[in-house]
């Protein structure tokens, strides 16, 4: 009996295609049988990616539609303001940069203590401040207040530039509060 199926084995193996043509063959058709099961799956799948796909693209219009809505209410303050990005932001640096250039003029009427210097540096420090806040805010005026081209361009340069402005601000306040600290020392 052990001959018989020894023998037999031998004969099985003996007819089989060779080992090197065996792996190739059976890792295709493992492949093959994988993705025909998993075809469902596929399907799902893709399903899923069409409807993130949608939804991005709806996310994306919204954005659009929310940025479009925000420059046309900029726009209408524009005209409401007659081109100027904040009127209340300019009437203010305007009246510091007077102040400080008042200060500025009485540095040559008398001799200059150390807390005069200071106060002299902390007064150039401002209006150089006010200026360049200034000059953004130039910038960013509508040139045609009437023309809604004009307001529109001016109302995407001031969304733009509004971290700029923000900065500007804080540091020219940061300057005026140090000014108004000086001055009441010298006060004193």
């Amino acid at each position: 009996m052990h001959a018989r199926r020894s023998h037999s084995r031998l004969l099985i193996i003996g007819l089989a295609p060779p080992h090197s043509l065996v792996a190739p063959v059976s890792a295709l058709a493992s492949v093959v049988i994988a993705a025909f099961n998993a075809k469902p799956l596929l399907f799902r799948l893709c399903f899923i990616m069409e409807a993130l796909a949608g939804l991005g693209v709806a996310a994306n219009i919204f954005q659009f539609l929310e940025y479009g809505l925000k420059i046309i209410g900029e726009a209408k303050r524009l005209k409401d303001n007659r081109g100027l990005p904040d009127p209340a932001l300019e009437l203010h640096t305007l009246q510091l940069r007077v102040i400080v250039q008042g200060l500025e003029r009485d540095k040559s009427a008398r001799p200059l203590t150390e807390e005069h210097q200071c106060l002299l540096e902390l007064s150039c420090e401002c209006l150089a401040q006010t200026d360049e806040l200034l000059g953004l805010l130039e910038s960013l005026k509508a040139k045609q207040p009437g023309s809604v081209i004009n307001r529109l361009r001016a109302a995407v340069k001031n969304r733009n530039r509004t971290k700029e402005k923000t900065n500007l601000e804080a540091k020219l306040e940061r300057c005026k509060s140090q000014l108004q600290l000086q001055l009441s020392k010298l006060a004193r």
